[in-house]
């Protein structure tokens, strides 16, 4: 489709590994890691491509925060934090920067034989030149949280950082 209207976006039900970019918006899909080529033709309209690439480096950035490598090292998980971050946790915490910082490192899922974050269902969209919105669904440990995290572009060239995360738990049996 030519000419993608902000706010565009595709879901995706299965877990996935690799990307697929379409328009204003780029989906992960089930698959060896690969890219697939987006349907349908492309306009070569620059504004487009930017903000498909912007969704994706939003996505890389997100799926980086679940590695526990990053989890465990500050100075990794510091590169992908905004300065103004705040995060309201499934549990309803309030987390800033400098607590997420502090405490990331000591979760469970930031441990290599800790359990593993299980992501799916995730959709990406620019929302302006700079913000992209990303949504997608956790399984850690049988416990499921639907999730929502805004990308910002920094200004003084640091590049995306996750700048606000949302978690709320699902109950057993929802769909």
């Amino acid at each position: 489709m030519r000419g993608a209207l902000p706010g565009r976006k595709l879901d995706v039900d299965a877990p996935f590994r690799g990307t697929h970019a379409s328009e204003r918006a780029v989906v992960l899909l089930p698959g060896d890691g690969k890219a697939v080529d987006a349907p349908g033709e492309n306009d070569g309209m620059s504004s487009e491509t930017d903000a498909t690439d912007d969704v994706q480096v939003a996505i890389a950035g997100e799926l980086r925060l679940h590695d526990p490598a990053v989890r465990a090292s500050r100075s990794a998980a510091e590169q992908l934090l905004d300065p103004d971050f705040v995060e309201v946790g499934k549990s309803g915490r309030r987390w800033k920067r400098e607590e997420m910082l502090a405490e990331l490192p000591a979760f469970e899922t930031s441990r290599h034989t800790g359990p593993r974050i299980e992501v799916s269902r995730m959709t990406g969209v620019q929302l302006a030149p700079g913000l992209v919105h990303l949504t997608y669904e956790t399984v850690v440990g049988g416990a499921r949280a639907r999730r929502s995290s805004l990308w910002r572009k920094g200004d003084d060239g640091t590049g995306w950082r996750v700048y606000y995360h949302h978690a709320t738990p699902v109950p057993p049996g929802t769909a």
